[in-house]
């Protein structure tokens, strides 16, 4: 830790060329020992019978999604050409563990960059012909593969790969480097989910490293990747120097029922452009690619299409790499409405269509219509009283925020002893409960309030999703669990499952309409920005927007409240717990990152958490997973604060202004909401908080004194925000302020 983390701040600094060179070469021989210690610890992990695999529901596109966030940024360092080639046949929504699926294929495909030089890496999904041969069936048998160009493998090297500590030869190591337990952990993951390994390769041809997966078949949801009939069989044009990139887009877009050309260049595209808007059959969309071979790259190439005397011009997609970041400064001048970046999957090149042309995309349909509930089920239990006891600012928020958006009454309790104390005062529906608090943790909690609540629905939350912590949770009397980051299609499901139907006098209608109106509306997520926290390294945008109910406002606030949060300080703060010997705090520390990292979309980082997590709880050393975090969580705050939006200030205050009657008034009005401060300080309800700061804002303006309303807005304001600590510090000065007006009026 101390050597990747000085050296890392060393870099900083004015050096030298010759310095600076040192100390890079430091901090790469230091990164290069962490990748060697990871590998140990994980074989080791198997080795001793303590790696465990899962089954849960989980969407390909998302394990898709974060293998592209991690490896291709590297490939593209490499000027290598990163494809999904996904068979159509596929289910989207399988049960299985994603995470170790998602651990093989950054295994292969990170073993394919080292390897490759020029050219391209595949990675390819499709059903083994007996499973896709059977269609009513639900046991499916799927085959990965990341096919590579690079220098290949003898019979006699492949022979030795799959073993410990083996690689191709004792050459390869010293060029290449690693521990040659990539591939055996690959192995044994995969030997764990129930499949198998293998290669295929020709020395100096590339190699063909694939695995198999027994898979189960997931609910089949409601909306297809099928745009509204008025959308369908419009043109669209596909602009790549690489073949297969062209074919995957076009066989992508032809299943969304669009009608496609690709062709490989500049001038073969403006070309086509002109000879189709000459026959009145004008292209809707152009999926341009960035690196054009030539001299016009591709946002020249739209600027160039842009001045063209058309009858309909088309709208232009820039596609481009990981880590091309000056592409976006190039957009800026360019006619060009969205970007996306490489590999390309099904999911977000519908959704970027989708919003081009004005239609719905899958956002918008899931903010309508979750998948799996029904309009009618949901409307039975929506204005149901939920308590929600979590202790971190920004999942309260999250959760806070999906349950008001479908109508719920949510209630918080910053921990369980809190939560015992609501209870007894007040009824409710259903508790969310997470399990991780300080004061009292969720199960102590739990087991309280089944002394005098036996039927009250409890649901446990928690970023904990192995067997044996479900088992936890239903011992202490909770009914069932929801993992965290939370899917908001599965917590409704459970929410509709563990509420009965409300009398017709309770329920209410959504609060959904006004966000999805605003999906409607192109976001800056397809705008002409080609939205820069997609450029965010190990940030998966779109899942973290789909943990929102793709509310991007709303994930904005998270990610900023996230940079400035105590999840920021995860690092200092475990090491701070465990010099006092607060084995519990640690942990509670690495949970919360683990939790808020998973809900963002970081899932690297979540899976480093997670690591350091479980090193705490097994009292292990924890200096290398103390290191990986620190190195990621530093690296990914930098990046999101880089390309976050810059807030508005604040107004300037006027000067204030009160007569001495007018204060008088003043502090009798205030006097009256003592019982209020009470209430709050006892509960410390968000929702009585905000209501609070807004009485004493409007208190303010009527009196003409501004520090009140400006306190008013600021506790508003940290309540809104969920910053519990921002939000109790300004509460403890009501008092003064009261004092303060007194001793003005005297």
């Amino acid at each position: 830790n101390a050597i990747i983390g000085m050296a890392h701040l060393a870099l900083r600094t004015n050096l030298d060329p010759k310095q600076a060179d040192y100390v890079r070469k430091i901090h790469g021989s230091g990164q290069h020992l962490l990748g060697i210690i990871n590998d140990i610890l994980d074989f080791s992990k198997i080795e001793a019978g303590k790696m465990d695999v899962e089954v849960v529901s989980f969407d390909l596109d998302q394990v898709l999604d974060n293998v592209g966030s991690l490896i291709g940024s590297k490939a593209a360092a490499k000027d290598l050409e990163l494809i999904f080639d996904i068979d159509l046949d596929l289910p989207r929504h399988l049960q299985g563990d994603p995470l170790r699926l998602g651990q093989v294929l950054i295994n292969y495909a990170n073993n394919a960059v080292k390897f490759t030089e020029q050219g391209q890496i595949v990675v390819r999904a499709h059903l083994v012909p007996d499973s896709a041969n059977d269609l009513s069936s639900n046991d499916l048998l799927v085959r990965f593969e990341v096919q590579d160009t690079g220098i290949g493998l003898s019979e006699e090297q492949m022979d030795r790969l799959f073993q410990s500590f083996q690689q191709a030869d004792t050459s390869t190591t010293r060029e290449f480097g690693g521990t040659g337990l990539g591939l055996a952990i690959s192995k044994n993951l995969t030997t764990l989910m129930g499949g198998e390994v293998g290669v295929e390769s020709q020395l100096g041809q590339g190699s063909t490293f694939w695995f198999t997966a027994p898979l189960v078949r997931g609910q089949e949801r409601r909306s297809d990747l099928i745009p509204e009939p008025e959308l369908r069989d419009l043109s669209v044009l596909i602009v790549d120097d690489n073949e297969l990139t062209r074919q995957v887009i076009s066989r992508l877009l032809q299943s969304m029922t669009f009608r496609t050309r690709d062709v490989a260049s500049a001038d073969q595209a403006l070309r086509e452009i002109e000879r189709a808007d000459a026959e009145s059959a004008s292209y809707e969309i152009v999926f341009m690619d960035w690196g054009l071979p030539g001299s016009q790259n591709g946002t020249q190439v739209a600027q160039q299409i842009s001045t063209m005397n058309l009858q309909i011009k088309p709208r232009v997609v820039l596609v481009t790499d990981h880590g091309h970041e000056e592409v976006l400064q190039q957009m800026a001048g360019a006619d060009i409405e969205a970007s996306l970046i490489k590999p390309i999957n099904r999911s977000s090149l519908f959704d970027t269509t989708m919003r081009l042309l004005g239609g719905k995309s899958r956002a918008v349909e899931a903010a309508k219509q979750p998948s799996g509930v029904s309009v009618e089920d949901l409307a039975r239990i929506r204005g149901a009283s939920i308590l929600l006891v979590e202790d971190n600012p920004l999942n309260q928020q999250v959760a806070v925020e999906l349950l008001s958006q479908a109508g719920f009454d949510t209630a918080l309790a910053e921990n369980g002893r809190i939560a015992t104390q609501m209870v007894d005062r007040d009824s409710y529906d259903l508790i969310l409960m997470d399990m991780q608090m300080p004061v009292m943790d969720g199960c102590t909690a739990t087991r309280q309030i089944r002394l005098s609540e036996t039927k009250l629905p409890i649901l446990a939350m928690t970023a904990n999703a192995m067997a044996q912590d479900r088992e936890q949770c239903i011992a202490a009397g909770m009914n069932d669990h929801i993992a965290k980051p939370i899917d908001p299609d599965l917590l409704l499901a459970k929410l509709v499952e563990w509420i009965p139907p409300l009398p017709e006098e309770r329920r209410t209608t959504p609060a959904v309409e006004a966000s999805t109106a605003e999906a409607d509306q192109p976001s800056q997520t397809g705008g002409m920005q080609g939205d820069p926290l997609r450029q965010v390294d190990g940030l998966d945008v779109d899942a973290g927007l789909r943990n929102v109910a793709n509310n991007r406002e709303f994930y904005v606030r998270l990610l900023r409240g996230f940079v400035s949060g105590i999840e920021a300080d995860t690092v200092h703060t475990v090491t701070d717990r465990l010099a006092t010997d607060d084995r519990d705090g640690a942990e509670r520390a690495a949970h919360s990152l683990k939790g808020v990292a998973g809900t963002l979309g970081a899932q690297h980082l979540q899976e480093l958490a997670q690591q350091l997590e479980t090193g705490v709880r097994e009292k292990t050393d924890i200096s290398t997973q103390l290191a990986a975090v620190d190195r990621s969580l530093t690296q990914l705050l930098g990046e999101i604060n880089a390309v976050l939006p810059v807030e508005e200030e604040a107004p300037v205050a006027t000067e204030e202004t009160v007569s001495l009657k007018d204060v008088a008034a003043l502090i009798e009005a205030l006097e009256s909401h003592r019982p209020t401060w009470a209430d709050i300080s006892e509960t410390l309800s968000i929702n009585d908080v905000e209501v609070f700061g807004d009485q004493i804002r409007e208190l303010g303006d009527q009196h003409g004194a501004t520090s009140l309303t400006q306190w008013g807005q600021s506790l508003s304001g940290h309540a809104s925000m969920f910053d519990l600590d921002k939000m109790v510090a300004t509460l403890r000065q009501y008092p003064d302020l009261i004092e303060q007006l007194r001793s003005e009026a005297n």
